[in-house]
């Protein structure tokens, strides 16, 4: 398998505190010692993109399967989570889902005057475009939502559909309540092949760098401005592609004419370093990798940015939750780091849901 670690850079909301020069933190006279605090946040948005072209069934199955898994994480830590699923189809209007011969529109939920385009949130059943805490059997509803079919576009437009997704017309209007600000987002692409150049080439944008270059720019534009200033840190895509050829040897037909070394999904791969994630291969059973992401969604929504280095870094911080010392360890405590200047939790140490949390240490950068 292969897999791709890059750094995360995540961030939680910060409260002020206290009096102190600094916005966020508070002035202890004695110690010359400042202190930030964070209420515990338990909000998170994760958006599947999925591949509904015709080689796509069994990877769509193995999603399927991979969601108790996934979600898991999430019910241990009573997250507050929207759960939505996209199609890699920027060209049919409305996206679609095959079953046997016929074909589903997609649910209209109860806005009949809303007509679904490309980047619209799709659901099978039921009265939601997404799914919440709230709905019925969310296992069963996933699998439902994510089994979308294989009929859809040749010319896979990942990107292109979630910039379509970020329209302000379809956020006020169809995908409306699923993104909140005070949430970390997450995007998770699963994909076999490349970003297309159009809806009707099919041809891979990678092989032209201004197109691909701008299009980059434009989704990280429109995702970006999702969230306010102080949460830029708090957005994620992983990568479900083709790292190699060679490593996917199920491959259609129709690319073999792609060099033994050369990855498949580019683009995705790309964006995941640039917001954080990790690419996984897709040709495998990629199902611990979903659980993966799972487990560290749930990190990332206990992550305490520093608004200042720490004297000493991690030796010279303390960690009290509700109250209680948390110790520094990778397992079942808390890590610090320095690029991002993040303060982790791992483990038994990951705060509950709307605990209080408390940072103190010695600015390396005071005012």
């Amino acid at each position: 398998m292969c897999r791709f670690h890059v750094l995360r850079v995540l961030s939680l909301t910060v409260l002020s505190v206290g009096c102190g020069k600094l916005p966020g933190f508070s002035v202890n006279e004695k110690s010359d010692s400042f202190q930030q605090a964070a209420v515990r946040n338990d909000k998170i948005d994760v958006l599947f993109v999925v591949d509904n072209s015709g080689s796509m069934s069994q990877e769509q199955a193995n999603l399927a399967s991979s969601f108790s898994n996934f979600i898991a994480s999430f019910a241990a830590e009573n997250l507050d989570y929207h759960i939505g699923i996209l199609s890699t189809d920027a060209y049919h209007v409305p996206a679609y889902w095959t079953n046997g011969g016929g074909v589903y529109a997609a649910f209209q939920r109860s806005y009949n005057s809303f007509s679904l385009e490309s980047g619209g949130l799709l659901s099978k059943t039921g009265n939601d475009i997404f799914l919440t805490p709230d709905s019925i059997n969310p296992e069963l509803q996933f699998t439902q939502n994510v089994s979308i079919g294989t009929t859809g576009s040749g010319a896979e437009q990942g990107l292109r559909s979630l910039i379509n997704f970020l329209d302000s017309d379809l956020q006020s209007g169809w995908n409306s309540g699923f993104l909140r600000d005070e949430a970390y987002l997450s995007i998770i692409v699963v994909s076999d092949e490349d970003e297309s150049t159009s809806t009707t080439n099919s041809t891979y944008i990678k092989g032209d760098a201004g197109a691909k270059a701008t299009l980059m720019a434009e989704f990280l534009s429109a995702v970006r401005a999702t969230k306010s200033t102080a949460r830029q840190g708090q957005i994620r895509f992983d990568a479900v592609v083709a790292p190699s050829r060679a490593e996917c040897p199920t491959m259609p037909a129709n690319m073999s004419g792609l060099a033994q070394n050369e990855p498949v999904g580019t683009v995705y791969m790309e964006m995941a370093v640039e917001l954080g994630g990790i690419t996984s291969n897709i040709c495998n059973d990629f199902s611990s990798d979903i659980a993966e992401i799972g487990a560290e969604l749930v990190v990332a929504t206990t992550s305490f940015h520093l608004l200042q280095p720490p004297v000493g870094g991690a030796d010279g911080i303390s960690v009290v939750v509700n109250g209680v010392e948390v110790y520094q360890d990778a397992t079942n405590g808390w890590t610090y780091d320095e690029v991002s200047q993040n303060v982790s939790f791992h483990g038994a140490a990951i705060p509950a849901v709307g605990a209080q949390v408390s940072v103190s240490y010695v600015p390396a950068r005071p005012t």
